[in-house]
């Protein structure tokens, strides 16, 4: 799967998906573009993407609208996200087209309480008997959700800002990070380039997309997830996200599907993280004094 990048179905909105910042691929992919949806993705308009190997032990296996990852470790599988609807069963397929068992997928861990990341869940959990994992905040606000729009999976485990997973050679550090929900799940772990070890930060949820309530609040609250992370992260130079726009995740699959045998790994840049974090800081800033 190493140096292939597949879309099913482009269709015209997987082809926005990938051209959409074709002027950050000339620049060599600017942070200036981050956070910005292409023009016409939706929810209902996503497709599932074939998995694409990112590292030796991650694989993206979301669709264009929201990202799911499969980490690998000694002991097993996790999965970061659950998608929601057909999408969660065409990810699994495509999981088990990879090579893997269903039955080693022992954690499923959710980023936020929006149900496009948790409403496949309790599918993964009644096919794998995999444990899903949230923060307090946002497992609350999942089990509020809507029946009729996706149904939420029984408790099995809460992590809290600090905690840490560990499953045979992989130990995953929990970041509770506000603003997208009052409970976003950010991880940081370790991922390979045929060996050579990075440190990746997934960003549970770069944005606030509230429109009603205390907006304000929630831009304050994303304010100050992103200037604590600013200042505790260290050595970061993978930049994963929840929704794949936000990093870029299909124009650096692109590259690294080129990748030449001397060239950078395309996911691999520690500058684009710190400046990732800049651009959602002051892009919230400025919010915040519309807002007010």
């Amino acid at each position: 799967m190493r140096g292939q990048l597949s879309l099913r179905r482009l269709g015209a909105i997987g082809i926005v998906a990938l051209a959409f910042s074709g002027a950050a691929m000339s620049q060599g992919l600017s942070a200036a573009t981050h956070g910005q949806r292409p023009p016409g993705l939706t929810g209902q308009t996503a497709e599932l993407v074939e998995p694409i190997k990112l590292f030796d032990n991650l694989y993206y296996v979301g669709t264009t609208f929201v990202s799911a990852y499969l980490l690998t470790t000694s002991e097993g599988l996790i999965l970061i996200d659950s998608l929601h609807d057909d999408f969660t069963a065409g990810s699994l397929e495509q999981i088990e087209s990879l090579g893997f068992d269903l039955d080693d997928i022992h954690y499923v861990l959710i980023s936020h309480g929006h149900a496009d990341h948790f409403g496949g869940a309790h599918m993964v959990k009644q096919r794998t008997g995999a444990r899903v994992a949230m923060s307090e905040a946002d497992w609350a606000m999942a089990e509020r959700v809507d029946r009729a729009r996706a149904q939420p999976p029984e408790r099995d485990v809460v992590y809290a800002d600090g905690d840490t997973l560990t499953l045979g050679n992989t130990t995953i550090r929990f970041y509770v990070t506000p603003g997208h929900t009052p409970g976003v799940l950010s991880m940081e772990f370790t991922v390979y380039d045929d060996g050579r070890p990075h440190k990746a930060f997934l960003f549970g949820g770069h944005n606030v997309t509230l429109r009603t309530g205390d907006v304000a609040g929630a831009v304050r609250n994303l304010i100050a997830t992103v200037e604590r992370l600013q200042h505790t992260l260290e050595d970061v130079d993978v930049n994963l996200v929840s929704h794949p726009w936000a990093g870029l995740i299909f124009q650096r699959a692109e590259q690294l599907a080129e990748r030449g045998p001397s060239d950078p790994h395309p996911f691999v840049d520690a500058r684009d993280f710190r400046a990732f974090l800049q651009e959602r800081l002051e892009t919230h800033q400025s919010r915040l004094v519309e807002l007010q």
